[in-house]
């Protein structure tokens, strides 16, 4: 029987804990968080507070999942790890790991955010490269996970596909145990390239939010998808294995339909609450400032993109973001953004 570890205990963190915790062949789930009264309310009640009002009141299975706020309750003896930390926090968390000399012992580290985190104003960085820092120290055997997957749906149970890159066989076995995942993971899938993708739709969400609640849906598909072509040309790969994880897979394709259709996405919301304060006049410097919503990872990969490469090499992206900040009208970004050669 297997022992799991999630770290981070926000949605998706809580909802992979329950998919672990329904396979029969895993025992025992820890969920390390920051917050004691989340700790407390899984603990006590089974039930995370602090997300009830993204996903309803799903009830942890308590017999199986401990949460804590104290890396040293931590069982010495895990089949597997789960990174749930959102990504703007990762560096200083997974820095946190290397200094509190975690041992992982070479078992799987299973990323499971996703963005990008611009290092030093120079260098665009995904979890795996940011582990691959602490790697020396972590020694752990590094794989991610992405795909169609909001955590209502992983909470309730409803069948879900994702991809598993850099499976050693054993992380695949133990989710398809738990029941309605089915798990992909074709030797074509690319680490790179299924990270890539999964903060790349977080920024084609957010124009989709945007662009549909100030136009049209009609225009909102035509700005993915030429957003998305435009994206995938950073990653500089364009092997075989790269191109079906972005635009063929679960974690690529699949994960960019649910993003903008779903429904749920927090990018997609933030999108359309800038479409709609905008038409009401609002204040547009306190609109785009989200401090306060560090889970929006479509902002802050687009900013760190462009910041990046500049409009030159993302011309297409550079006007959507003039349109959300209010430098042009939506029909005027939108259009430049369709017609640009």
């Amino acid at each position: 029987m297997a022992t799991c570890v999630v770290f981070g205990a926000g949605a998706f963190g809580t909802a992979m804990s329950a998919v672990l915790a329904r396979s029969p062949v895993v025992s025992r789930v820890f969920i390390y968080g920051r917050s004691q009264d989340v700790v407390d309310g899984i603990n006590r009640d089974g039930v995370n507070g602090k997300i009830l009002p993204q996903v309803g009141p799903h009830r942890l299975n308590t017999e199986k999942i401990r949460a804590t706020t104290s890396l040293m309750d931590l069982p010495r003896s895990v089949h597997s790890f789960y990174h749930a930390v959102p990504v703007q926090q990762s560096p200083a968390f997974l820095q946190y790991l290397k200094d509190s000399r975690l041992e992982l012992h070479g078992r799987p580290y299973v990323n499971c955010s996703k963005g990008v985190y611009l290092h030093n104003g120079q260098r665009l960085m995904t979890v795996d490269k940011l582990f691959k820092q602490c790697s020396s120290a972590l020694e752990g055997r590094y794989m991610a996970l992405s795909g169609p997957s909001f955590a209502q749906g992983l909470l309730g149970a409803v069948p879900c596909m994702m991809s598993l890159a850099g499976n050693d066989g054993t992380v695949g076995e133990l989710l398809r145990s738990s029941p309605g995942v089915f798990v992909e993971d074709s030797p074509e899938l690319s680490i790179e390239a299924v990270e890539w993708a999964g903060a790349m739709k977080n920024v084609c969400a957010l124009a989709y939010g945007w662009v549909e609640a100030s136009l049209d849906c009609n225009t909102a598909a035509a700005i993915v998808t030429v957003m998305w072509r435009e994206l995938y040309e950073l990653l500089g790969m364009d092997d075989r294995g790269s191109r079906y994880s972005y635009f063929e897979s679960s974690a690529g394709l699949g994960d960019l339909l649910l993003t903008c259709g779903g429904g749920r996405s927090r990018n997609v919301a933030y999108g359309r609450d800038v479409a709609t304060a905008q038409q009401q006049g609002g204040n547009l410097a306190d609109l785009v400032g989200i401090s306060d919503r560090p889970t929006v990872e479509g902002w802050h990969t687009m900013e760190a993109l462009l910041s990046l490469y500049g409009p030159k090499r993302l011309p297409r992206t550079a006007r959507i973001r003039e349109g959300i900040e209010g430098v042009e009208s939506p029909m005027d970004a939108v259009q430049g953004a369709l017609g640009f050669r």
